[in-house]
């Protein structure tokens, strides 16, 4: 899914429904462009893959975050996420990837 203003893509968000060990949604991708943070998108965005997750009958998201990347993982936990896990070297050696989960 992408978000638009005025023909400006500002905000990208890509789920699997069943892409985190085949026992609930996950949240493959979450971005807001600069200039556009700061003002709830991604809060608002976290808030539809939520809703996806109810209407479909889970108990629970799942996203990963990378250790370089602590203002998202500050958004991810303001919205209720809870890191359960840290993967080292998960998708590039030297960068961590933190697992965290959502109950609903």
């Amino acid at each position: 899914m992408v978000g638009s203003v005025g023909g400006e893509d500002i905000a990208a968000m890509e789920v699997s429904m069943n892409g985190f060990f085949g026992m609930s949604p996950y949240l493959a991708l979450l971005g807001v462009k600069k200039g556009w943070r700061g003002m709830g998108i991604g809060g608002r965005m976290l808030s539809f893959y939520e809703g996806l997750a109810r209407e479909q009958g889970y108990s629970r998201i799942a996203l990963m975050v990378s250790s370089f990347n602590p203002r998202a993982r500050k958004l991810y936990q303001k919205n209720g996420f809870k890191r359960i896990g840290i993967l080292p070297d998960a998708m590039v050696k030297g960068i961590d990837e933190n697992i965290m989960i959502k109950e609903l």
